[in-house]
């Protein structure tokens, strides 16, 4: 018996020996750096600067950040976290902690893992990518980023409005992270309830990277930043999704989820000098197998007549941005398309799927396919918009492959709703063909041409119970953005719809 409880007693030890236990530091602006680690584990003790904070913190840790305005850069993160041990770092409760990193970025995270930014305000930052976390390596691999986190913060007046023969601003640079292309999981990273406003460029950039979810953020008056690589034109988005390159590989913006983000009011300012092109959702060079669902975005480069000085769209995707899905996603009060895909200076985009959506008063159209091959547009519904509900052009008829089931086109007062093989050298038409005329062309099934009927369009888009377009989409689903049955996948996207995040 003694034998026993002895070696139960050293394996105990030795275990006791072998765990970590999780610790806290403090920083504050009456801290001084000069306190150990050790020290700064107490609160009558704390570091002064954000960045002594996190030198201190390995996997588990949280480093507690008190009121008061931090004008630091930190780039040196010495760990990663592990799975379900982040290292957080964040603003403590109740504080207003303002953390500016002066002429260069707030936040740099250089190949590390597993940290989370929570809780702060970044604003006043005149710098090209306040903050920012790049995997240098090229290979998703063997080194691949993941259980980034950057959640409940905001980003207030952070930018720039062009740099010389450089790429436009963007306040969330995120860069090469996210899983390889064998990857068929969950999201490994997230963006979520943050506040974006005022910012110049995109709100975030996802270059590059793959498997994160950008959710329950809020965008307000993104600001027009002048893009080198867009013509000179300067640019304004909530989010750009684009393919990238590290180290000589390309990686492709790939199986990303973009949901229940609201996004509003963009708008050309004075100092523009150039063409204006804004979205709120815009994709390019390789974004594929993303889903963007749930978002309600309204009120980009509206309220003056269209013109190619000041363009807007509710999502734009374009080049080679194949096999992504649009769902349950709300457009209003738009400048040109609520939906665009491809355009035809690029290459084709292929096999995407625009299934319950709602585009609203778009001044020149719905939806356009521009460019596009194989897509799937169902359960749709296109009202009031400008020139024309949806137009279909000669290059992406030629294409082939789509088809049109079961959407609602609705003009007051018209009984025209679109335009099939729409040569684009005649500027964007008027809508020509009535529902029959557009049926026989496009092959579509079940179209209709009523008024939907919303609650009280544009604050509300859910359906009256009395609307005609409850039940008359494919299977019998609800027509628009709130079915109130599942919606089916197409074949050709395999990425469910509806994940959820793993990261601790």
């Amino acid at each position: 018996m003694r034998t026993t409880l002895q070696v139960m007693s050293f394996v105990y030890l030795l275990l006791s020996a072998s765990t970590s236990f999780a610790a806290t530091y403090y920083v504050a602006k009456t801290g001084n750096d000069a306190f150990s680690c050790t020290q700064a584990q107490s609160g009558s003790a704390p570091k002064q600067t954000i960045q002594a904070g996190v030198l201190c913190a390995r996997a588990g840790d949280t480093v507690i950040v008190r009121g008061g305005t931090y004008s630091e850069s930190v780039g040196n993160w010495p760990a990663s976290g592990t799975s379900g041990q982040a290292i957080v770092v964040r603003a403590n409760d109740g504080d207003t902690v303002v953390w500016n990193g002066g002429n260069t970025s707030a936040v740099f995270i250089t190949n590390r893992s597993y940290i989370r930014i929570e809780g702060f305000t970044f604003q006043n930052m005149a710098v090209q990518f306040p903050v920012r976390v790049l995997n240098t390596t090229g290979n998703k691999t063997a080194t691949p980023i993941v259980g980034i986190e950057i959640v409940n913060n905001k980003f207030i007046n952070n930018g720039v409005n062009g740099l010389p023969n450089a790429n436009s601003s963007t306040t969330l640079l995120i860069q090469g992270i996210g899983r390889d292309n064998g990857y068929s999981g969950d999201p490994v990273n997230r963006i979520t309830g943050n506040t974006f406003s005022g910012n110049y460029g995109s709100d975030v950039t996802l270059a590059g990277t793959s498997d994160t979810l950008v959710a329950d953020n809020v965008s307000t008056g993104v600001r027009g930043s002048k893009d080198g690589s867009n013509g000179g034109n300067f640019v304004a988005r909530f989010i750009l999704l684009t393919g990238a390159s590290f180290s000589n590989v390309w990686h492709p913006a790939q199986r990303n989820v973009i949901e229940r983000n609201t996004i509003s009011d963009m708008s050309r300012s004075s100092y523009v000098n150039t063409a204006f092109d804004a979205a709120g959702i815009r994709m390019d060079s390789d974004a594929d197998r993303n889903t963007i669902r749930a978002n309600v975005i309204h009120d980009i480069a509206s309220g003056v007549p269209w013109s190619f000085d000041q363009r807007g769209w509710g999502i734009y995707s374009e080049s080679r941005c194949d096999n992504n899905r649009f769902s349950e996603n709300i457009v209003s009060n738009v400048s040109e398309a609520c939906y665009q895909l491809g355009s035809e200076s690029t290459i084709v985009a292929t096999g995407n799927q625009v299934i319950n959506n709602v585009g609203n008063n778009c001044s020149i159209a719905g939806l356009i396919l521009a460019n596009a091959k194989s897509t799937a547009v169902k359960n749709n519904i296109f009202y009031n918009n400008g020139r024309s509900q949806v137009y279909v052009t000669t290059t992406s008829v030629a294409n082939g492959g789509h088809v049109f089931s079961n959407n609602n086109y609705w003009r007051n007062g018209s009984d025209v709703v679109g335009i099939w093989n729409w040569n684009t050298a005649q500027l964007y038409p008027t809508a020509t063909q009535t529902l029959s005329q557009w049926g026989s062309a496009s092959g579509e099934r079940s179209a209709l041409s009523v008024n939907p009927q919303f609650v009280s369009a544009p604050s509300d888009f859910h359906l009256l119970a009395a609307s005609p377009v409850k039940g008359a989409g494919e299977n019998g689903v609800d027509l628009g953005a709130y079915p109130t049955v599942s919606v089916p996948i197409e074949p050709s996207l395999s990425r469910p719809i509806n994940l959820q995040i793993v990261v601790e």
